[in-house]
């Protein structure tokens, strides 16, 4: 909560900061033409940086920024990652409304890299490009059936789904079934915190919420009575938040597997020194309590937390997950496996950053190579000029929305004080040059009064609103 308090009291002063440049900033005193400025991505870190960058005012350079997503709407993880029963997390997409709202900031959704223009296209149009793209793929965990069994899913398709992320073409049925008892939940993130409390969430909370009336029928209609959330390390290292475990616990019976809180002197070492550590070791111990005292209820889900245990094998049958094997991590490699059935297997592992054409990437690290937001070629004697990254790209998947300003902070400075940045380039504009090449290629951007029309048949279809399920649907309204 002091984060998001923190993250709503600079949202509250960069609109205000806009308001007050904005005019100056159009028409600077020395005559100069605004920088212009790509930013690929408009999510919370593509929001973020071109809020910092129209905050700028002389002597440093004045903006003019292009904010291009692949989607026709913005918002990214904000509006298809974020879940449904988070409204106040939601509520940031106001404050981003205002800086795309701003008339040195211009939004261009459907709009793909790669597809529609190039990477050294927009290092050619643009003095300054900044990459926000994200991470939208997956780690895995590189066992057999992992990709093909019935019945095992990707967290982050799962999230996309009841959070009605827009598909091209036709929309079709998400291939899942809650119909067993028992689901495997590979990894203890917030994700997977998630997952577990979408699945246990009652009717009446979900129903309020922008959860499209189909995703909420197939949840409604799940028989699944234990949730088994599995971790390779110790309590300790409980990658969940104190928050989201504490939300979860108040919508069902949370339990930790086998009775015990295992920590070692390391362990607590760490938590007399790390307050945050200790409150969310403290809440486990407390559930534990009430799990010994409290007899589980068989008319309601309950949710596991297992540690120490290392999956090695999906167990399936006719061509269906059945349910997983693993090796506790701190026993020896002639420890017996552990087995938990399951019809449904999620894996939530963490997301990973897809590699951009002619862009350097660390694959050990999943992101753009970079030193502080400036793309780094593995040659140092080679140089990029002023390509730029943010977010989940630079610093990896992890973290809450609010890091995320915190690091476009980090990626603006270098931006404005780099020895390759804006101060070694001539101010140019490079919007109408962008809009020439997409429309020799038949691209149909979506701007900012397109998506506004689309938002007013989303709140018209739906309180507080029903999205639009595919690409050529919201071409359509827009």
């Amino acid at each position: 909560w002091g984060m998001l308090a923190l993250v709503r009291s600079r949202c509250r002063r960069t609109v205000l900061t806009h308001r007050r440049v904005a005019s100056d900033a159009a028409h600077p005193a020395d005559g100069s033409a605004p920088l212009s400025v790509c930013v690929v991505g408009a999510g919370p870190a593509g929001f973020y940086t071109s809020s910092l960058l129209l905050q700028s005012a002389p002597p440093r350079p004045t903006y003019q920024i292009s904010l291009l997503d692949a989607l026709p709407s913005p918002f990214g993880l904000v509006r298809y990652g974020v879940a449904p029963d988070k409204p106040e997390v939601k509520s940031v997409q106001e404050r981003f409304a205002s800086i795309a709202r701003d008339p040195r900031c211009r939004f261009l959704g459907n709009v793909r890299l790669g597809r529609d223009v190039s990477i050294s296209e927009l290092r050619t149009l643009f003095p300054v490009v900044i990459l926000a793209v994200g991470a939208s793929s997956d780690r895995v965990l590189g066992l057999r059936g992992e990709d093909s069994l019935e019945g095992f899913h990707s967290a982050r398709k799962f999230v996309e789904w009841y959070n009605t992320m827009p598909v091209v073409g036709e929309k079709s049925r998400y291939p899942i079934s809650l119909q067993g008892s028992s689901v495997v939940i590979l990894g203890n993130g917030n994700v997977a915190m998630d997952v577990a409390r979408i699945l246990v969430l009652p009717q009446s909370t979900l129903a309020s919420t922008d959860i499209n009336p189909e995703t909420l029928q197939v949840l409604n209609s799940n028989s699944i009575r234990e949730i088994n959330v599995v971790a390779r390390r110790g309590p300790i290292h409980a990658a969940f938040s104190t928050k989201e475990l504490r939300e979860l616990s108040k919508i069902c019976r949370v339990e930790i597997a086998g009775g015990v809180l295992s920590k070692s002197i390391e362990d607590e070492e760490r938590m007399r020194s790390n307050r945050q550590l200790r409150r969310k070791f403290e809440l486990m111990e407390k559930l534990l309590a009430e799990q010994v005292s409290t007899p589980r209820r068989t008319d309601r889900p309950v949710v596991v937390l297992h540690f120490n245990m290392t999956p090695f094998k999906l167990d399936s049958e006719r061509g269906c997950v059945t349910g997983v094997q693993f090796q506790k991590t701190s026993s020896g490699s002639n420890a017996a496996p552990i087995s938990l059935a399951a019809t449904l297997v999620f894996r939530s592992i963490g997301y990973r950053t897809v590699p951009i054409d002619d862009v350097p990437f660390n694959p050990a690290q999943g992101v753009i190579s970079n030193q502080a937001g400036l793309v780094s070629p593995p040659d140092a004697n080679q140089s990029l000029g002023a390509l730029y990254v943010v977010g989940w790209a630079k610093r990896g998947p992890n973290g809450i929305i609010g890091h995320t300003l915190m690091d476009a902070e980090e990626t603006v400075r270098t931006i404005e004080t780099g020895t390759s940045g804006p101060s070694m380039l001539s101010p140019t504009r490079s919007d109408e040059t962008l809009d020439s090449l997409l429309k020799s290629r038949d691209v149909r951007p979506v701007t900012w009064d397109d998506w506004e029309r689309i938002d007013k048949k989303e709140r018209n279809l739906g309180s507080p609103r029903l999205k639009l399920a595919t690409v050529g649907e919201m071409l359509a309204v827009a």
